[in-house]
């Protein structure tokens, strides 16, 4: 997974519901690549958290009220 090149995958999403989501102080997967991907698949919708590469930890309630939201909306 380190190497995979996410962005090089995003055409194959276009049209499926797709949540991306950054955290602003993630060293690994910077908030620029994560806009990149979400700018590629078509509808993609965008999230960022005050966080570093697990939201889901360190901005738990804020990246679950977000998912929530955007699942329901489905």
């Amino acid at each position: 997974i380190r190497n995979l090149d996410a962005a090089r995958l995003a055409a194959d999403v276009s049209g499926v519901p797709t949540l991306v989501i950054a955290g602003t102080e993630d060293a690994v997967t910077p908030p620029s690549g994560s806009r990149f991907i979400q700018e590629q698949v078509s509808g993609a919708e965008y999230a960022e958290f005050h966080a570093a590469h697990l939201s889901n930890v360190q901005a738990g309630a804020a990246f679950s009220d977000r998912v929530l939201t955007f699942l329901l909306a489905r």
